[in-house]
């Protein structure tokens, strides 16, 4: 059929050329780059179709494993571009929870530091104190556990805690 169109275009006057599948004797299917040129005489009128068939198997097997590493390439460089994003966003969760506690810590230590301090403030200071400290330790524990999961040397330990002291301990904080 392709054959017959490239004939017809070529015997109108018209080059003819196009990727065509073509099927070997033992079956197998190649590509082949078939142009069909016309030969004309010096009226114009076609008088000899001059054809050539070009083996492209090979480069159209190496043009679609390019095409295939290129989509793996952006796959792979949107990956890490994604990485990278949650890297940035986690760093920037990790400082802020880790700057919560230390704010507590800074300003009960500098309201303790006041001349007018008494034993009230002072006691309810050092419970800020001790509690953002002990915060910022589980943060930091938190990240060593990441760590360990990473490197699949996770150690579970499972605790029932009082949620409301936890949420109390938050308002402190953030008091």
């Amino acid at each position: 059929q392709e054959i017959k169109s490239a004939v017809a275009e070529a015997a109108a006057g018209e080059k003819f050329d196009a990727e065509l599948p073509y099927f070997v004797a033992d079956g197998s299917q190649r590509m082949v780059r078939l142009i069909v040129l016309p030969i004309t005489d010096e009226t114009g009128r076609v008088v000899f179709l001059a054809s050539t068939g070009s083996d492209i198997t090979d480069l159209k097997r190496a043009e679609s494993q390019r095409d295939d590493l290129l989509q793996a390439e952006r796959a792979a460089r949107t990956a890490a571009e994604r990485a990278s994003l949650l890297k940035d966003e986690f760093l920037a969760t990790l400082s802020h929870e880790l700057r919560s506690p230390l704010n507590g810590i800074l300003g009960w230590s500098q309201i303790m530091q006041k001349d007018k301090a008494n034993t009230e403030i002072i006691t309810q200071g050092l419970e800020v104190i001790e509690r953002s400290a002990r915060a910022q330790a589980e943060i930091i524990e938190d990240l060593l556990d990441m760590s360990r999961i990473v490197s699949g040397k996770v150690r579970l330990d499972v605790q029932r805690i009082d949620l409301s002291s936890v949420v109390q301990a938050a308002v402190e904080t953030a008091r």
